[in-house]
């Protein structure tokens, strides 16, 4: 019973959560406004599981550049994943990656291991309207993660290697 107490995370605060999401109508319709976000015409499909926001995403991004496929299913169709509706463990981004070539003649590429500077110069670009950027942020902050490899003994030469990753993302682009 206390181990699992001990192991129990920490509750995260409704303040916290209500002080860290912008829900100002105001800004909220500027949003609507910019470039990317007129083509998806105030439209977004929820995932209609935890395990599928990978495909999710993508039919979102799909029918926003007028791709055929624009549901979650007929971004899986033909692709062998998730056939059964659940992906067991989600799709990596390179698998997500390898759906989205499935369905479309633009250009897919995954960024990953990105520095804070090379994903502020993404984010830059991602009001064009030719572009669609989905986006798997880390989920602790990038000095976190350099602790974590810090006490991690196997991961120190990686570390010195790589710099510290803020988020991966999947980019399409012009068509091929």
């Amino acid at each position: 019973m206390a181990a699992a107490f001990l192991l129990k995370p920490k509750p995260i605060a409704p303040e916290a959560i209500r002080a860290s999401v912008v829900r100002t109508p105001a800004l909220i319709e500027c949003a609507w406004q910019l470039p990317v976000a007129v083509t998806y015409q105030r439209e977004l499909a929820s995932q209609s599981n935890g395990s599928l926001c990978g495909p999710a995403s993508l039919a979102n991004a799909f029918r926003s550049l007028g791709e055929a496929a624009t549901r979650e299913d007929e971004v899986l169709a033909g692709t062998g994943k998730c056939w059964t509706g659940i992906c067991v463990m989600g799709l990596t981004l390179d698998q997500l990656a390898g759906v989205a070539r499935k369905h479309t003649q633009r250009a897919v590429t995954v960024l990953r291991d990105l520095t804070r500077e090379r994903f502020r110069a993404e984010l830059r670009r991602s009001n064009d309207p030719r572009l669609r950027y989905l986006v798997n942020f880390a989920r602790k902050p990038a000095d976190r993660q350099r602790q974590a490899l810090r006490r991690d003994r196997h991961a120190r030469r990686r570390q010195e290697a790589r710099p510290a990753s803020t988020g991966s993302a999947l980019a399409m682009g012009h068509p091929r």
